[in-house]
C-alpha cells in the first residue's frame, strides 16, 4: 500500500478515525484510496461511504470530538468535516460493493480497485471533472476499459441509471476541460487521456 502519498495530516487523520468503533461500517473511496492502491497521484481528500443508514448528528457529536476537527454540513445520510485541514466526508451509499474490502493499516476498509473503478464511472456520468478520468485512465492500465463497465453495470444495476448517458459522458469533457490537472505522482498527458476515452468508449454495450 502506497502510503507515502498521504500528508502528515492524512495519516494521522486516518489513526485517529481508525480507532473510532463507528468507523467499521464505513469505507475509503475516491482519488486518496485508488492513490493508496495504486500511487499515481497525490489527493487531498479522505471519502468514507457506508452501505448501512446513520445517524449523522451522533456521528457528527463522535467526529467534533476529535482534536481540531470542525463542522462544515450536514444532511441525512451526509456528514463532512475538516480535520486537521484536511477535508473528510461519511455518506450513506446505497450501492453494495461487489468486491472484497482491503484492509489498511489503521484498520480502515478501502474500496478495492474493482469498485472505486464502478464509482470512477458512476461519477462520470454525473459530472466528469478531469481527475475522475484521469484516474479512470490509470485504472485502465492494470483492468481493461471494458472490465471496468461491466463493473460498474453489475454495481448499479436496477437502479435506474441510463447506460446510454453514462457511456456518452465517458467522451463528454466539457467539465473537464476547465478543470486543472490532479497533483500527479506519475506523469500523464490530458490529451493522450482524451483521446483514450474517444477512441476506447464507442466499443461499451449500454
Amino acid at each position: 500500500m502506497r502510503t507515502d502519498i498521504l500528508t502528515a495530516e492524512q495519516k494521522s487523520n486516518l489513526e485517529l478515525l481508525g480507532a473510532m468503533p463507528e468507523i467499521e461500517k464505513f469505507y475509503l473511496a475516491g482519488g486518496t484510496a485508488l492513490a493508496l492502491l495504486i500511487g499515481h497521484r497525490y489527493s487531498e481528500d479522505l471519502d468514507f461511504f457506508t452501505e448501512q443508514k446513520f445517524d449523522t448528528q451522533r456521528f457528527l457529536k463522535k467526529l467534533l470530538a476529535l482534536p481540531n476537527c470542525q463542522k462544515q454540513s450536514v444532511s441525512k445520510g451526509t456528514v463532512y468535516i475538516v480535520l486537521n485541514g484536511v477535508r473528510s466526508s461519511f455518506i450513506y451509499y446505497q450501492y453494495p460493493l461487489i468486491d472484497q474490502p482491503i484492509l489498511s493499516p489503521w484498520q480502515i476498509q478501502l474500496a478495492s480497485v474493482i469498485d472505486i473503478g464502478a464509482m470512477k464511472v458512476n461519477a462520470i456520468g454525473g459530472r466528469g471533472v478531469r481527475r475522475d478520468f484521469v484516474d479512470l485512465y490509470f485504472l485502465v492500465q492494470s483492468r481493461s476499459l471494458p472490465q471496468i463497465w461491466e463493473d460498474f453495470k453489475k454495481r448499479y444495476a436496477n437502479t435506474g441509471l441510463s447506460m446510454e448517458h453514462v457511456k456518452t459522458s465517458l467522451s463528454y469533457f466539457g467539465d473537464a476541460e476547465i478543470d486543472p490537472m490532479p497533483n500527479m505522482i506519475k506523469p500523464v498527458n490530458w490529451k493522450k487521456v482524451r483521446e483514450f476515452f474517444e477512441k476506447e468508449s464507442k466499443d461499451l454495450a449500454p
